[in-house]
């Protein structure tokens, strides 16, 4: 779980910065797609922390 953890950080970095910094130089699909990806890594985390609470309570 902590290599999904840093995964998700590290692309929430990358779009703030995306977001902030290079406001007006990068395309609207770049943004959508890490933005995807930011959806994406939250699930997989999500699903990882129901999996390790399941794990725990047997």
């Amino acid at each position: 779980m902590p290599a999904a953890i840093v995964t998700f950080s590290i692309h929430a970095i990358v779009t703030l910065l995306l977001l902030t910094v290079f406001r007006g130089t990068v395309a609207a699909n770049s943004i959508g797609a890490m933005i995807f990806r930011l959806v994406t890594w939250l699930i997989i985390l999500a699903l990882m922390i129901v999996q390790s609470r399941r794990q725990v309570t047997k």
